[in-house]
């Protein structure tokens, strides 16, 4: 029998799980990665494919003393723990589940227990806030469809809107069609086989890659829509701090995703804007740490202080 905590971190595009030891040192290994949560499904279907991956990598004879699980999809809700046991491989013994909103992981990654503000930006975007005490506020999360402003997928499709109207001849010239072919084939063919793939989100969502690339070179279109996403992700994070009721007081602010490692292009507009915006907030840098280091953390003590009401236990 094998005893390990488990922490695994449920997102859009894709899901990463990793087992530690007692210590609290990751596996030999390294992290195990299974496909995200994509529209069309259940949450509760995705997380039992990506545990039932997990026994199958590790083995189904497994002594779990705390399982941390960070979810997608929950739009700043507290999940049902007890539920979600239903999800566990059979014969994981799991003495303490602990689930909660994929935000509040980010937020435990990028302020830890400070007062403040965190916005995880991948394929989609969420933002949470703390007031230090028992206020929290919960910005976007809403989905591709409905929300995500300024995440992977907004930057991704709005490059190719406009990589559609230069074809079409209405819009401007711009270096972001060499980009879409190199990524996803002939021009002719490239916006017939994305509508049509399972994995659009993502796939789309993995160009804003490139177009971050393309802006830093100084191309205008993909500067422009850059300058928007970031102004779009100052919104969100500075409507969020003040809904916990961090307007016109002190506390920190973060970003964590795979966005967040983009570069100055964004990362300068969106801080400086925050700061112009709430000048009592200061700039945390998250050192290249991620949700699942957090949730890694989390299998290892009590719950901190403060994140009782929003990490659900069973």
């Amino acid at each position: 029998m094998t005893v390990a905590h488990v922490a695994l971190d449920l997102g859009q595009t894709g899901c990463r799980v990793r087992r530690l030891d007692l210590a609290g040192a990751a596996w030999p290994g390294g992290d195990l990665q299974v496909p995200g949560h994509g529209a069309g499904g259940s949450v509760d279907a995705t997380l039992r494919r990506a545990l039932q991956s997990a026994a199958d990598a590790w083995g189904s004879d497994l002594e779990i003393p705390c399982l941390a699980i960070g979810l997608t999809g929950l739009h700043g809700r507290i999940p049902e723990a007890p539920r979600l046991r239903g999800s566990l491989p059979p014969g994981w013994r799991v003495a303490e589940l602990r689930a909660m909103d994929d935000s509040i992981g980010a937020y435990l990654c990028g302020l830890e227990t400070r007062t403040g503000v965190v916005v995880v930006v991948g394929t989609g975007v969420a933002a949470t806030a703390w007031d230090g005490a028992d206020r929290w506020a919960h910005g976007d999360g809403r989905g591709p469809l409905l929300g995500d402003w300024g995440g992977g997928f907004w930057v991704g499709s709005r490059a190719l809107r406009h990589v559609g109207r230069m074809l079409d001849g209405v819009g401007p010239a711009t270096t972001l069609l060499d980009r879409a072919e190199q990524r996803f084939g002939s021009r002719s063919e490239f916006s017939w086989t994305l509508a049509w793939d399972a994995s659009v989100v993502a796939r789309i969502a993995a160009f804003c890659v490139d177009v971050v690339a393309a802006a830093d070179e100084g191309d205008v279109v993909a500067m422009r829509i850059v300058a928007d996403a970031a102004q779009e992700l100052r919104r969100t994070t500075v409507a969020t701090a003040r809904r916990a009721g961090l307007g016109g007081g002190q506390g920190a602010f973060a970003m964590v995703g795979e966005v967040a490692r983009a570069g100055d292009v964004l990362m300068g507009p969106w801080s400086a804007g925050v700061i112009a915006d709430e000048p009592g907030l200061r700039w945390v840098d998250t050192a290249g740490r991620t949700p699942l280091d957090a949730l890694s953390a989390l299998t290892m003590g009590a719950i901190p202080l403060g994140f009782e009401t929003v990490v659900a236990r069973a």
